[in-house]
């Protein structure tokens, strides 16, 4: 299609970017710098031309120095530093964004490495902060005290790129909030925990004026203010990709109505592009990882897609009518679209970290824990259709109903755009390892059989995911618990073991 215009227009700058582009991503360098070049001659400006042409010229040199992957921390970070300086300097991220169009998703190598920049620029600071907090072995005084202070530095900082870069890098930032249980802080600082967690419902709130642009590209200038009463500009809620803002439809219902960021597929789609590009050189302790990126960007790829997430709703509504604790907001089809998404408004809801607001509530966190629980375990053993993304910005809590012994907790589920489809064979296996584990008397022979089909070679540790309790049913060694108590991994486990597991699961 470049060719064609090019046939057409030989002056055109946005073909010879977009050939360029292409045949960077094809790993034809040399010509993805002549497309490049001439873009840049055409526009000198442009500061996506130039990053997209310096970092073909160093893939190009890369590629002739070292045909074979990169394989060390060092190297690889030196690596991928080398790719993305040159692009971070002439990017205007705000200018950028007031040109996109929310049904745009071609990717821009200028924008993703100067994205990617600030991020290796982040890691490059906060490896300095460790390494001297950390000091010697003489200075293991006051260790801890140091490495605290890091952590707190480190995790404001990650938050401000998790709010200024959005997306994936937010969806990355409520990973890392969600991990408080089991190696707890131990296995991530608590200070990381608590700062990200902001990310869950609170991101940075775009003005109005910025996502109003997305109605009318959906529904046409003409017909917002029939379809919609009333919006209110202030949104109750942000997320990594979208905001929600309370309104009224034509009909007087209170709605929530969610609109995606108008710049979020072109960002996501540029930032991918990047991290595919970094996949095919580096592979850090010689794994290829690029699966990895694969399914993330087929996750998120589905969540961008409202019709998707209303479809999901409705099937788990469907898998769930009969609870009577269990809701989920109506979908209004008529004012629903690919990227905006309007349900039925639910008021009063407490998020299932306020245990404050659940005390005010008179629920019991034992009773609201054992409720989520049950939900989640239905839905995986029993439908096999699960929310992929149960963090505390999408599972909330509401008080049922109540009596003079209390009241009853239900729960309320958001944001049905990742889904994992379990099929019945995986979850007859995942049934029979359950109820393998929690016998009186647990066979370790046929626990291993099973959780070797989920694990791999870690399958002796697998069981322990599902629950503490099952430790009595995994054939586990003192020096494997002295390991995991030491943040390090048994003597009888390599890192291949690790990747195994990773594609088992």
């Amino acid at each position: 299609d470049c060719e064609e215009v090019l046939r057409l227009n030989p002056a055109s700058s946005k073909a010879y970017g977009r050939l360029g582009s292409a045949h960077f991503k094809a790993g034809r360098h040399q010509l993805s710098i002549d497309a490049y070049t001439k873009a840049s001659g055409i526009e000198p400006s442009n500061a996506t031309y130039s990053g997209g042409l310096e970092a073909a010229k160093t893939q190009l040199a890369a590629s002739q120095k070292a045909p074979s992957a990169t394989h060390g921390v060092d190297q690889t970070a030196s690596a991928v530093e080398q790719l993305l300086q040159s692009a971070a300097a002439g990017h205007d991220r705000d200018a950028s964004r007031a040109k996109a169009k929310v049904a745009e998703n071609t990717a821009d190598m200028g924008v993703g490495m100067a994205r990617s920049h600030k991020a290796m620029s982040l890691f490059k600071h906060a490896k300095r902060l460790y390494e001297t907090a950390w000091g010697s072995e003489e200075e293991s005084e006051g260790r801890e005290e140091r490495l605290t202070s890091v952590h707190e530095t480190i995790s404001r900082q990650c938050l401000e790129l998790a709010k200024e870069n959005g997306g994936i890098y937010n969806k990355a930032g409520q990973f890392v909030a969600s991990l408080q249980g089991g190696a707890g802080d131990k296995g991530v600082p608590r200070e990381y925990v608590e700062t990200l967690a902001e990310l869950t419902d609170n991101a940075p709130k775009q003005p109005f004026k910025a996502m109003r642009p997305v109605l009318v590209e959906e529904f046409g200038s003409d017909n917002v203010d029939k379809i919609f009463r009333e919006i209110e500009e202030t949104p109750i809620a942000a997320a990594s990709l979208a905001q929600v803002h309370r309104g009224k439809t034509s009909s007087g219902e209170d709605v929530a109505i969610k609109i995606i960021y108008p710049w979020l597929r072109r960002d996501l789609a540029s930032d991918f592009a990047v991290i595919r590009m970094m996949g095919d050189g580096i592979q850090p302790g010689g794994f290829d990882l690029k699966w990895i990126v694969r399914d993330f960007e087929h996750s998120i790829s589905s969540e961008v897609d409202f019709r998707r997430e209303a479809r999901n709703g409705e099937r788990t509504r469907a898998d769930l009518k009969h609870r009577k604790d269990v809701m989920i907001p109506n979908i209004v089809p008529q004012s629903s679209t690919e990227s905006v998404l309007t349900t039925q408004f639910v008021p009063d809801m407490i998020k299932v970290s306020d245990f404050e607001g659940l005390r005010r509530a008179h629920l019991d966190k034992q009773e609201c824990g054992k409720l989520i629980c049950d939900v989640f375990a239905e839905m995986l053993l029993c439908h096999g259709h699960v929310h992929g993304d149960p963090h505390a910005g999408n599972v909330y809590l509401i008080v049922r109903e109540c009596s003079r012994s209390g009241c009853l907790p239900g729960v309320v589920m958001l944001d049905h755009g990742l889904y994992h489809d379990i099929s019945d064979d995986t979850r007859r296996q995942l049934c029979r390892l359950i109820i393998a584990c929690a016998s009186p008397f647990p066979s370790r022979k046929e626990v291993q059989s099973l959780a070797s089909k989920f694990a791999g070679p870690l399958h002796n540790f697998f069981p322990l995911i599902l629950s503490p309790w099952f430790i009595f049913g995994s054939p586990l060694h003192k020096s494997d618990l002295e390991a995991a108590s030491q943040k390090r991994l048994p003597d009888t486990v390599s890192i291949s073991d690790v990747a195994e597991c990773l594609v088992s699961l």
